[in-house]
């Protein structure tokens, strides 16, 4: 035997066995890493690779690919993953899975690091706080967080305002006419204290002594004007107070018109409470449905994410070399998994589920496949959940078509809370929970309508933060309101963007709500009407003797004044014309003492003349 023939050949086919039996699943486990997340961009851990040549296939075991949106989260993990492939489609470079089943698989599992590739760390911080702002992923799709206060804390303020006086116009003119007299006799007080001041001035120059008989006289002269000005200012202000008496009777007159109308109004039915069906639903389920709503939306741009990178894989990295094509190749897509079964555990709503289903037409070049992918999913355990989420890419020029159609059942559904515990919310249990949402996204166009209903449902209503601002018949009445309703159904509809979705909630519970407030209210001011007419008619009553005390004594202490004023003015008129106005006519009867008074004896005095025209004078000014 040529051993020098033999021995050569043999290692060399030991060596390549070897290298199939021990090193080609660790290259290619390794390649596979490498490959997966470059397209995945995080992390992508294979716990075992095994590959089989009769037939030709690929089992994977303990997979765990990272989410690069959330950190510290896994997309997927599974415990195997057994595929069968093609091998003319093989030898043509192109991975195709004729059939495959994944098992095991979960999603949205913890990890205890990252997961985030090292040079795609600070990269991904940067991108979600990006996408946040952009998204406006903190913003309430409802908008109504804040609204319990408004919407149900103020009836209690909203019936106070029914049941206060103040609402009235009697009340409210009461005020205004005892802040009016109030003024118009401090004014006219004033004016007589002004006068009184005058009069005072007019009685320091009467009675003051000249030594020249004619300045003496002519102080009288002016003290007997300004007296006859002091009597017409009084005379001016006491018929300022008559016209204060005609109007206040028109004034009281006014003021109990006011009366009778405000206790017709009090009598009349009072639709105060009619609260807005809209804003209450949408207070009450917003913040769950705005929460399930984005983790939906959520799942759609995972979903999307993951699918385009699949999709449109990374170009190779390009090495020196040439391709030989031996035979003309089939149009294959690279990458094309044509069935795959899938089963694992999962949550939904806090629902622990086992679930079974399939993914078709998985390819990296959807428009040469000709067919979208489509995932399909069954659960069963405490809720029955049937899932189809279809990828259409395969018209290169239209925009991609995203469609999800789910259908959720669940008995003894674990409690949903509705509304805001600060300010008033409502803990709902039902027997049974139906959800039906369709979507669909048609590039970033997004429309789509959601359906739940529970029923018989029970509500308990969190009262302790509302009790503090409504009455206790009120609360107990809210009780009954929401121990009635045994149904908690609605629609929600989608339109705008996936970045930027708008929603609108159609729900009967807002218009059960709205109705209960309205009975509960209305009953409460029907019970204070009796009291609230009572209540005004003493108001009332209180206010018109107020006002005609203020009258009276305001009147009565100005004529007092004033009579004190005239008086004054009349004792300074006698004592002008009386004994004063003698004691000058005797000092001018005697012309010499005239004369010597004066002093002046350059012209002839015609004194008989000035004596009259003196005394004339003066009697005239007191006798005015």
């Amino acid at each position: 035997m040529r051993w020098g023939y033999v021995i050569p050949r043999v290692i060399i086919v030991a060596s390549i066995w070897a290298f199939f039996a021990y090193g080609f699943d660790p290259a290619l486990r390794y390649a596979s890493i490498y490959g997966a997340q470059k397209a995945m961009g995080a992390k992508v851990e294979i716990g075992s690779l095994k590959t089989g040549f009769w037939p030709l296939g690929l089992v994977l075991g303990d997979v765990r690919v990272a989410d690069r949106n959330a950190p510290g989260t896994n997309l997927i993990e599974f415990d195997s993953l057994t595929m069968d492939l093609s091998g003319p489609a093989l030898s043509r470079k192109s991975f195709v899975v004729e059939d495959g089943e994944l098992s095991g698989l979960r999603w949205a599992t913890p990890r205890k690091d990252s997961g985030l590739l090292p040079d795609a760390e600070s990269a991904a911080d940067k991108s979600k706080q990006a996408d946040e702002s952009a998204d406006g992923a903190s913003i309430p799709l409802f908008g109504l967080d804040e609204k319990g206060a408004e919407l149900f804390g103020a009836l209690q303020d909203r019936a106070d305002a029914l049941l206060d006086e103040d609402q009235f116009e009697s009340v409210r003119m009461g005020k205004e006419l005892e802040k009016k007299w109030t003024q118009n006799f401090t004014e006219l007080e004033s004016q007589a204290l002004d006068l009184k001041a005058e009069i005072d001035d007019i009685q320091r120059i009467a009675r003051l002594k000249e030594k020249d008989r004619l300045a003496q006289i002519e102080n009288y002269r002016k003290a007997a004007v300004e007296s006859q000005d002091a009597l017409a200012k009084i005379k001016h202000i006491r018929d300022e107070v008559v016209a204060e008496k005609q109007q206040s009777r028109t004034d009281f007159a006014a003021f109990n018109a006011a009366r009778e109308r405000d206790l017709a109004k009090i009598r009349q039915q009072i639709n105060a409470f009619e609260s807005d069906p809209q804003q209450i639903a949408e207070y009450l389920l917003g913040p769950e449905l705005d929460r399930r709503v984005k983790d939906m939306l959520d799942w759609v741009k995972t979903a999307r994410s993951t699918y385009q990178r699949v999709a449109n894989p990374p170009a190779p990295m390009r090495m020196r070399g040439e391709d030989i094509v031996f035979v003309h190749p089939a149009q294959t897509p690279k990458v094309l998994i044509k069935t795959l079964k899938l089963n694992g555990q999962g949550e939904l709503h806090s629902l622990p589920l086992e679930f079974q289903g399939t993914l078709t037409g998985l390819t990296s070049s959807p428009v040469m496949h000709g067919e979208p992918a489509v995932l399909q999913l069954t659960a069963t355990g405490p809720a029955a959940v049937d899932l189809k989420f279809v990828f259409d890419y395969t018209h290169p020029d239209a925009e991609p078509v995203h469609e999800l159609t789910l259908k959720f059942e669940a008995g003894n559904v674990p409690p949903l809370n509705l509304g805001d515990e600060k300010s008033f919310a409502v803990a709902v249990t039902a027997e049974r929970l139906t959800c039906t949402i369709q979507l669909k996204l048609i590039g970033d166009n997004l429309t789509g309508k959601l359906h739940f209903d529970e029923q018989p449902a029970t509500l308990s209503p969190h009262l302790d933060h509302l009790a503090k601002k409504v009455p206790a018949q009120v609360v107990e009445v809210l009780k009954d309101v929401f121990t009635a309703i045994r149904t908690v159904e609605g629609d929600v509809d989608l339109s705008g963007t996936l970045l930027r979705p708008r929603v609108k909630l159609h729900s009967e519970i807002g218009h059960h709500v709205a109705g209960g407030l309205k009975t509960a209210m209305t009953h409460q001011v029907d019970q204070g009407r009796d009291q609230l007419e009572s209540r005004l008619n003493d108001q009332v009553a209180r206010q018109s003797g107020k006002l005609k005390d203020l009258f009276k004594q305001k009147s009565q202490a100005l004529s007092a004044q004033l009579n004190l004023n005239e008086k004054q003015v009349q004792e300074l008129m006698n004592e002008i014309g009386g004994g004063n106005l003698a004691d000058l006519e005797k000092a001018v009867g005697n012309p010499l003492n005239l004369i010597k008074q004066t002093g002046d004896t350059s012209k002839p005095v015609d004194l008989k003349k000035a004596e009259e025209e003196v005394k004339g004078g003066l009697k005239k000014l007191l006798r005015r």
